[in-house]
């Protein structure tokens, strides 16, 4: 599981990763609640390294 937080944090960290203990968090800068529209630039490369990292490949 992976949590991109914005300037808000907006989830009970702990509580989330007491509940899912393979959560993965990471933090955008500079922006807001759309972070896929202000900082794609950082938030396409956070979910590629997630996937190339912790998503098994089936074939």
């Amino acid at each position: 599981m992976l949590d991109i937080e914005g300037a808000h944090r907006l989830a009970d960290l702990d509580r989330f990763a007491a509940l899912c203990p393979q959560l993965v968090t990471a933090k955008a800068v500079g922006s807001g609640h759309f972070l896929s529209l202000e900082v794609p630039e950082q938030i396409n490369p956070m979910i590629d390294r997630f996937i190339a990292l912790y998503v098994r490949r089936h074939g």
